[in-house]
């Protein structure tokens, strides 16, 4: 319970912020008292009377934490029994703001109660000497890598932050041509589907039904033969450029997608609406034919692995430098963060072992090798039996199950199994 709970200490600490008070942490009696507000002054004005380094919750019962705890310092004169704490202002509001946006704005007395469960959780850890167990000291310096690359992204985020306007007017002067904008509508025709096994039809229950009854009749008649895969794609192509000819023809793109999903019997709404996009944002291969396209015209038809496609290019234009300075601030950032992290990694180069990295692979055999002859000497291997699959493991198609069980297995295809009739 205590690991469910630490696992979703955060997000019930912001969540329950918004809804009920939480209980506020009891003040030992000797500990020494924190400054109080005058009467009638605003709450404002007794927040601000409250240094960094004053005490605003104490905590007791944190006796393994140790006096080095970031988190908490020892309270001075306190009852050695009683391992009093004290966080400070600055910690609390360090740990608010660890937490993120939607922690500033809830509830201080909720975060209170998280930030006690929170020293709780350690210090019972400790006394436990759980942080001496090696995949938890793993898992607490993944954790501490983590939370210093987020660190070391901010930093270069500030560092680089300060873009003068002449190296955005260069940078827009030197890539014109990333500042032309296309607004398209796209029409997707899918490929059937490619079936990597196809199932062979169950046979018929033994129901004592008569030969030359409708039942029998009907599982006895073969399944229709399945046309090659190659033949589907070429079919779906011809649909594919027809829907493109009625495009150019000016027909409405949204009936024509509409169209081509129930064509391909699938229950998707049709979306052609019009997003304007800038070179680089798509496939080389779909910017090539999109800029290659005047405002008003269709593009040619663009294959894909699992479906054909068209756009038709309502209006073109060239983004002014006013609407793309702040996209080529933060894409000149990020190129300088990219070089500074590119530096960091080069480095330090890793020298592997290939030994235990790059285990050898056995040779592959030519396809009309002989085999070759073993010593007389030696024992003849024994030919293992073949693995059945686990009743919860799907059919593999390398080890496909025989047509029938009173036959030898033979040789798996090189194609997937067809369905014939028999």
């Amino acid at each position: 319970m205590l690991r469910r709970f630490a696992a979703v200490l955060v997000l019930t600490a912001i969540a329950s912020a918004q809804t009920a008070p939480a209980p506020t942490a009891k003040k030992p009696k000797t500990a020494p008292a924190a400054p109080a507000a005058r009467p009638g002054a605003s709450a404002k004005a007794g927040a601000a009377a409250i240094g960094p380094e004053t005490p605003v919750m104490y905590i007791s019962g944190l006796c393994a934490l140790g006096a080095s705890t970031a988190a908490a310092k020892p309270v001075p004169n306190s009852p050695p029994a009683q391992c009093v704490r004290a966080v400070t202002k600055a910690q609390f509001e360090r740990m608010v703001a660890g937490m993120g946006a939607r922690a500033a704005a809830a509830d201080k007395a909720q975060l209170a109660e998280y930030y006690a469960r929170a020293l709780l959780i350690d210090n019972e850890s400790r006394k436990l000497k759980l942080d001496q167990d090696p995949a938890v000291a793993q898992a607490i310096w993944m954790g501490r890598v983590a939370a210093l690359g987020d660190a070391l992204h901010k930093h270069f985020q500030k560092q680089f932050g300060n873009v003068s306007d002449a190296e955005i007017q260069k940078f827009y002067d030197e890539n014109k041509q990333q500042f032309d904008e296309a607004t398209v509508r796209r029409v997707v025709i899918p490929k059937p589907p490619q079936k990597g096994e196809v199932e062979k039809p169950a046979a018929p229950e033994k129901s004592g039904a008569a030969p030359n009854s409708p039942s029998a009749a009907k599982t006895a008649q073969p399944a229709a033969p399945e046309l090659p895969y190659e033949q589907q794609v070429a079919m779906s192509k011809a649909y594919a450029e027809k829907l493109l000819a009625r495009a150019r023809a000016g027909e409405d793109l949204e009936k024509l997608q509409k169209e081509s999903f129930a064509t391909a019997k699938l229950d998707v709404e049709a979306d052609t609406n019009a997003v304007p996009l800038h070179r680089g944002q798509l496939p080389p291969a779909h910017d090539e034919k999109i800029f290659a396209t005047k405002a008003g015209e269709v593009t040619p038809l663009i294959e894909e692995p699992n479906a054909f496609l068209f756009y038709k290019v309502e209006k073109r234009r060239e983004v002014p430098l006013a609407e793309a300075r702040a996209e080529i601030k933060e894409q000149m950032i990020a190129e300088k963060e990219e070089a500074a992290v590119r530096r960091v990694f080069t480095s330090g180069r890793p020298q592997l072992n290939p030994l235990y990295f790059t285990p050898p692979q056995p040779p592959a055999e030519a396809p009309n090798a002989q085999p070759k002859t073993e010593p007389q000497s030696a024992e003849p291997p024994q030919a293992e039996p073949p693995k059945q699959p686990a009743a919860s493991e799907p059919p593999k198609q390398q080890a496909a199950p025989p047509a029938e069980p009173e036959k030898p297995q033979a040789e798996p295809p090189a194609e997937p199994p067809r369905v014939r009739p028999e």
